[in-house]
Parts: C-alpha cells; structure tokens; sequence
C-alpha cells in the first residue's frame, strides 16, 4: 500500500501508465506555494497595468510567464488525489469530475480570455486574471487545519498578503477615478491627463501629477488608501466629487472588515490562544498554592513543589506525558512506546537474549513512566526498599557515600540505568541517589513487569538466571571493575573499606538464598515473586558511567615572603586573581548575572535612543563641543564589550542539565546568531569618518556609530525569556515591553 506522503499513487488501471499525486507530497506542496505566489504578482501587475495604463516589455513577458505557469497548474489538478472525509481518492474519473464541477471553469475563463488580447487592445481584459486570487485564502485555509502547522507564521502571512493586496486595489481604483494616460502624446508612456473637480486636481501637491513618474503617481494614491483603509484619515487628501466621495465610503467600510474586523481580530485571537494555555497552567499552580498554605505545608516543600511545576511548564509547557496517547487505539499506543522505549530495554541486563516474542517488550515498553525531578531532589532515601529501575533520559544523577550521605562517589549522565535488580530482589538501599539537575527519568516498577509476567511466564525463569549471574558478578567483580574516587579517602583506607564491604557481603550473599517462585505473580502479590535480601552494598549496573568528581581545590594564599620586591609580591596577587577568574563560570542563575542582564538592558534601551537622535536631530554637534559626552557614548559601548565576555563565560542551561564546558558554551554561542550580533553591534566602524572631508566628518561619524542599536535584538529576547517565566504577571510584563517598543519605534520614526 502506497504511503500517504509518496510522490505518486499508482492508477488501478494497469493496461495505461498513469500516475496520481499525493496531495500530501513535499514537492506538491512547493508547487503549490509556487502558485500562490505567482497568482498575487499576477494579480498585482494586472491591476497595475489597467490602472496606469503601462505596457512594458518585461510587465507583458512576466504577465504571459506567469499565465503558462498557471496552464501547467490546470492540467496538474487533473492528477492530482484529493481527501473526501478522510480517505484519500485517487481514481481520475471522480478526480475530473470533482474539478469539472469545482474551479475548472474559473481557471479556464481566467486563460481562455487573454487569447482576445491577441487580437484586440483592449487593457480592462487582463483583469480576468483576478479571479485566480480565489486559490490565495484557499490555500492558507488548508494549511491552518493541517495539525502540526504554525498557526501563528501561516496567518500573519496570510492577513499580510490580503492586507497589501486590498491596499493595492483601492489605489490602484483611486486614482482611475481621478486620472488617465494620455494616448495622443505618447502611447503607452505619455503623460496623464487629469479631470477637473477631481483629488488629482484639487490640492496643492509637491509635484504635477499629470507629468510625475509612476512610482510618485502610485504613492500618492498608496498614501490615501493605507490612511482611509486604517480609518486613520489626516484630511490632507479626501474626496471631492461624488463618485470619489461613494468609493471612499465602500473603502472605508471594506477596509474596517479588513484590518480591523479580520487582521486586529485574528491577531488578538492568535494571541489569546498562546495565552490560554498558560493562563490555565497558572490557575492550576495557584490553587494548589493556596492549598498549601491551608494545610500550612512547610515553605521548603512548597518551593519543591512549585519548582516542579515551573519545570514541568518550562520542559513540556504543563502538558505531561501520562496519558497523552488515551485517544489512540491500543495499537497505536504498543507501537510508539515500542520505538521509544526499546533501547532502553536493550540496556537492561536481567532483559538481554530473553527468547522471547517481540508482544513481550512492546507490553514492557507501555509500562514504563516519565517522571521530573528537581536539582537536588533525592530519588531514592538509603535503606528503604525500593521496587523501580530508573532510566536517565535528561539530566544528570549523583550516588551520595554511604557513610556522611553527602560526598558524591559517583554520577550518571544521559542514557545510563541504575535500580535494575530491584525489579528482582527487594534489596534496601544502602546509597541515597539524588538528582544534581533537572532530571528526566523513565521508570519501570516491579507491579507492572509482574503484570507483563502473567501474560508471559516463560520469562521468569531466564529473568531469573540472568539476575543470579548478575548479582554474582556484582558481588566479585564491581569494586574491581570500577573505580571510584572518594573524597577524603587515602588510598589505603579506600582499600581497607574496600575489602571489609567485600567480606561483608560475601559472607551475607553465602548466608543468602535468593527465591523466586516459579509461576508467575498475581498483581496483588507481585511483590511476593523475590525473597527479602539485605546485603550492604550499593549495586551499580555496567551500563553506569562513573566519574571522577574530586576536583583540584582553589586554594588562595596569600603569603608575605621576605625575600623579592612588593612589586613581585603584587604581581603575584594579580596573577593568582585572573588564573582563578578564568577557571570561574558564572551562574544563570546567580544574582550578578541578574543584575548584569539588567544593566545591559538599560544601556541598550539608552544607546537606541541616545545614538539615533545624536545622528538625526544633532549632527554631531554635541559630540564636537563636549568631549565628555564623546567619552560617555564610549563607556556605553565597554558595557557591550564586555557582555560579550560575560556571556562566553556564562553556563548553559540545556535539558540534560547545566553545562559548564567552555568549550561546549562558546561553541555554541558562537554558531547562533546572537554572537554575530553582538560582534557587529561594537565594531567601531565610525573610524572611517576620518577618511571624509572636516566639514562633514561628525554627521557621517555619529551616522556610522548607529551600527550599536543591533543590540536591540537582546531586548527583544529579555522580554520574551520573561513572559516565559510563571513567576512574573504577564499582564505587567508585556504592558513594559508594549511601552519600551512603542516608544522607541515612535523615537525612530521621528528620526527618520
């Protein structure tokens, strides 16, 4: 069976080669886009040729390109599949006879008419071409209810286009009403005439119009369409006879349907939609605040709790995965937990070379559950008995010594395991494991393997024999085959506990039997197929990564020696600051990167306003007489040098954790966008002025320094990594960041 997205659908028919094609197919879809486009130039030159009467070569060339593009686009329909409820038809008859009864009629007379054009002259004829425009909203229509598209993208696109070409039209109309070529003085490309008692004759313009150019002509009457359509109406050109005075009402009218009613109302709409999702995420974390307090629950618990909730929106904006397939068919379910969850599977020791069917990991595969923990959240307490085995899908997990519980003795990054033999022995823990960063875990409980077991019994007694030979191995060969470094150990006490842990629970694994039953559990007794067994020791599966976590301690030392100058012992002091500098990385998180992200901000915001206007209504002149002010404008500048620096020294935030690689954080500030940015924003590029003659050198220096307001773009960014937070009022945030853009694009306007 052919897939939905293949380029072709092959025609029942085999006596004919015939081919249909998906409307689903990616290279459809360009064409489609193709099309699209082709038809808004089409329709725009269209407009344009009628309404200024202008035929040049390359209009009338691209126009009859585009035609045969839009002819190629008429026999394609004819191959083309099309959805009926859901189910994909591909046989041509019912295809033709859905278009004969559709467009096609449409299509054709928007074609057959311009053959006329051949023989006569005649300008309004190349106005058929408008009836294409109808595939335009068509087109967005469908893409808006395919799930998965960008809404947001895909109507801005489409109110922008439908916007810009009901502007043309109503220029385009505006000024046939006033004006037309004058034929007798130059065909095509002679002067217009103007009638008396009309706008184009009424007013006082800067320029002739009868005489002007085109692109004067055309926004001229841009002007008064953008201002009319907006309802904004300066009154500087109106309507004078009655004619123009009834078009200005149907623009008016038309143009409050278009921007207002369908362009303001679909972007609040937008706009309401991205909100209400967190609106409601938010009135879900309120109310189990107040819940709380009404239980007066202990301040430390309600950050943890709200912590995971501001994590679990931040990872999944609120939505989380339990549950998320319910609507799918069983099937369904089986198949994508199966794709997800089998190299996890793969990993597990006691499930390795299992003879058994696939149906027995892919029911396995649906037990398994995600679960988010906090930094520094404990995952498991030592000594209790715990029934899960633990997946690290993201983040990073710390194993604390048995002996203080807080010296970390091991860490487990993405894709290892840990807990596996708890699905078999009900073991205490002899280890407390916490999370060192926000976690994402999979977890599989020892219940639902138990259930998995009754449909498949076989599997008990190989899960079996792999756990001994597992917990054998452990018992021999784990101190052996891993190392791990402790902090405040020498090495012979590591040693001497060492060998006292391996006797000791040599000694208990000989006392020990390990019993498992040999039919499969019931679900209320699953906890019955293992016997109780308690041997010391903190079981760490091969699929672990261990690292070494003692680190070279930073020691300062200041020491007063009696031999060398102060100046040695000095430069000394300066040496030892910057080497420990350059090996400190700053926190996100901390409050100077909090306080540093502010003062950027605001030397930003200041930088936009100061340079611009110093360069538009100034000259430079301020910079002539006060060098201080030069000096002031360079300091500004430092503060954006030097937030270079601090971000190439700033830890990462990524799912899996912090990241305090250097290498890894320039790197990656490095390849986006913002570091070029950056870079470009202090390039002192106005030295280029001293190349320019005296008289024009400050205008021309301040006109290069506004390379600075391409910071902006952090502004933007502040804001948007603010509205993301929960712990801000959003109403309050955008009414600052709605305040800032406004008044600094008002700033810019009036210098320009």
């Amino acid at each position: 069976m052919a897939r939905m997205d293949d380029m072709y659908f092959q025609d029942e028919n085999p006596s004919r080669f015939a081919a249909v094609i998906s409307p689903k197919n990616v290279y459809f879809r360009y064409w489609q886009t193709l099309v699209v486009v082709k038809i808004v130039v089409s329709c725009v030159t269209s407009l344009f040729q009628v309404a200024y009467d202008t035929h040049g070569d390359f209009i009338v060339a691209l126009q009859y390109t585009l035609d045969v593009l839009f002819i190629i686009d008429i026999i394609l329909t004819f191959n083309v599949a099309y959805t009926d409820r859901g189910v994909i038809i591909t046989e041509r008859k019912l295809i033709r006879q859905r278009y004969f009864k559709s467009t096609f009629v449409i299509d054709l007379l928007s074609v057959l008419i311009l053959i006329v054009t051949f023989f006569k002259d005649n300008q309004f004829i190349y106005l058929v071409r408008l009836l294409r425009f109808y595939r335009v909203p068509r087109f967005f229509d469908a893409r808006e209810a395919e799930l998965g598209s960008n809404i947001t993208f895909i109507r801005t696109i489409k109110y922008s286009t439908i916007c810009a070409s009901y502007c043309h039209t109503v220029t385009s109309i505006w000024w046939v009403l006033a004006c037309e070529r004058n034929h007798e003085l130059g065909g095509h490309d002679g002067t217009f005439i103007c009638e008396k008692n009309t706008w184009a004759t009424s007013f006082n313009f800067d320029v002739n119009l009868q005489n002007a150019s085109l692109g004067n002509v055309y926004i001229m009457g841009l002007y008064w369409a953008t201002a009319t359509a907006t309802s904004t109406g300066y009154g500087d050109i109106y309507a004078v006879n009655v004619t123009e005075k009834w078009f200005s009402v149907a623009a008016m009218l038309l143009g409050i349907a278009v921007f207002f009613g369908m362009l303001l109302g679909g972007m609040a709409s937008m706009l309401t939609n991205l909100d209400a999702q967190r609106a409601n995420f938010t009135h879900r974390i309120n109310t189990i605040k107040k819940h709380l307090n009404d239980y007066k629950v202990k301040g430390e618990l309600q950050t943890l709790v709200t912590g995971y909730y501001n994590y679990l929106w931040v990872r999944k904006k609120g939505v989380q995965d339990e549950g998320i397939f319910e609507g799918l068919p069983l099937t369904f379910q089986a198949e994508i937990s199966h794709s997800t969850n089998n190299s996890i599977l793969e990993k597990v020791s006691i499930l390795k070379g299992l003879p058994l069917p696939e149906g027995f990991f892919r029911m396995l595969s649906m037990k398994m559950k995600h679960s988010l923990y906090l930094p520094n959240q404990v995952i498991i307490n030592m000594g209790e008995i715990n029934f899960s085995m633990y997946y690290v899908h993201r983040g990073v997990v710390e194993i604390l010594s048995e002996g203080d519980g807080k010296t970390v003795v091991a860490t487990l990054k993405h894709g290892k395991l840990f807990g596996e033999l708890n699905l078999i022995y009900s073991v205490p823990r002899t280890a407390t494991v916490r999370a060192a960063t926000h976690c994402d875990l999979m977890v599989l409980m020892k219940q639902d393997l138990a259930q998995v077991i009754q449909h498949y019994p076989e599997a008990l007694s190989h899960m079996k024999s792999l756990a001994e030979r597992r917990y054998q191995t452990l018992e021999t060969d784990v101190f052996t085959e891993t190392t791990i470094n402790m902090k405040g150990l020498t090495g012979s006490t590591m040693a001497r506990d060492t060998s006292r842990r391996r006797s000791s629970r040599l000694a208990e694994h000989t006392n020990s039997s390990i019993m498992l039953s040999a039919a499969p559990p019931s679900l209320e007794t699953s906890h019955e197929f293992s016997l109780l067994h308690t041997p010391k020791t903190v079981m760490f599966t091969e699929s672990m990564e261990i690292f070494d976590n003692e680190k070279d301690d930073i020691v300062h030392k200041y020491v007063k020696t009696h031999t060398g100058t102060c100046l040695q012992q000095l430069r000394q002091q300066v040496v030892s600051f910057f080497d420990d500098l350059t090996r400190t990385l700053i926190d996100p998180a901390s409050w100077f990167y909090w306080w540093w992200e502010q003062t950027v901000i605001c030397v930003t915001i200041l930088i936009c306003f100061f340079a611009t206007y110093i360069a538009c209504f100034d000259g430079g002149r301020a910079y002539e007489k006060s060098a201080g002010l030069l000096v002031f404008s360079y300091l500004l500048d430092l503060i954006l040098l030097m937030d270079i620096i601090v971000t190439f020294r700033t830890a990462m935030m990524t799912p899996n954790g912090m990241n305090k690689c250097q290498w890894s954080i320039a790197k990656n500030y490095m390849s986006g966008h913002p570091f070029w940015f950056d870079l470009t924003a202090i390039i002192p590029i106005e030295l280029a002025a001293f190349s320019v003659d005296q008289s024009s050198f400050w205008s021309i220096f301040c006109f290069l320094r506004l390379n600075r307001i391409i910071k902006f773009y952090k502004v933007h960014t502040y804001f948007d990594k603010l509205e993301e937070s929960l712990e801000v009022t959003i109403a309050s945030i955008r009414s600052i960041k709605l305040g800032t853009f406004i008044a600094l694009f008002t700033h810019w306007a009036a210098c320009i």
